[in-house]
């Protein structure tokens, strides 16, 4: 935020800026969205393991609209969210559903949704998160999308079994977080666009629901 006041952030210095760190070790930013309130919420990949072995895991920070942590949000404005000891769990991309659960996508084409309390929301899988596994093995999930009728839509990339290179994914989730199997009849779709590697990194909801 460049508010040349220094409104964002409250730091003469370093007016409109502000620097958060929410573990031990390296934390990035990657992806950014605004809720209707004007409060900011930040995701990213945390590796709260200062080792040499590397165990990132979701990081999802929630500011105010002047920059200072959102205590509302688990306290102190951060959450992070352990899926196991493997480098995959990296946040990429986050949507506010219309109700105000925020939900998060990355390595491992996991997801999780979150309760505006930063609490993971129980209702979504029974535990608040989904990881889906494909024939290769996992994927990438780097966007996602809400659709009116509160189905999720995930997409990113996935190994083609047999070729070994990553193809275009799609990946619809009813609202309990199952897979919605009107969509292609097990809720996954994958596209090769070229021989080589296809990678989706954004996707968008027409007004007629095609993606």
């Amino acid at each position: 935020n460049f508010n040349p006041t220094g409104a964002f952030g409250g730091l003469p210095t370093n007016p409109g800026m502000v620097t958060i760190d929410l573990a031990t070790d390296t934390d990035e930013a990657q992806a950014v969205i605004i809720q209707d309130d004007g409060k900011i919420v930040v995701v990213g990949d945390v590796d709260s393991d200062s080792s040499i072995t590397i165990d990132n895991d979701f990081g999802v920070l929630r500011l105010n609209a002047d920059g200072s942590p959102d205590t509302d949000f688990s306290g102190d404005g951060k959450v992070t969210t352990e899926f196991g000891t493997e480098d995959i769990a990296k946040a990429y991309g986050v949507a506010i559903q219309d109700d105000g659960k925020i939900v998060v996508v990355g390595g491992g084409f996991s997801v999780a949704r979150y309760n505006s309390d930063g609490s993971l929301d129980a209702s979504f899988d029974g535990d608040g998160i989904v990881t889906t596994a494909f024939e290769s093995g996992s994927g990438t999930c780097w966007a996602l999308a809400v659709q009116p009728d509160g189905k999720l839509v995930a997409v990113g990339q996935a190994l083609d079994p047999v070729l070994r290179t990553y193809d275009f994914v799609l990946v619809r989730y009813n609202a309990d977080g199952s897979l919605d199997t009107s969509f292609d009849g097990d809720g996954i779709v994958t596209s090769a666009i070229s021989a080589e590697n296809d990678i989706a990194f954004a996707l968008v909801v027409q007004p007629d629901g095609k993606l």
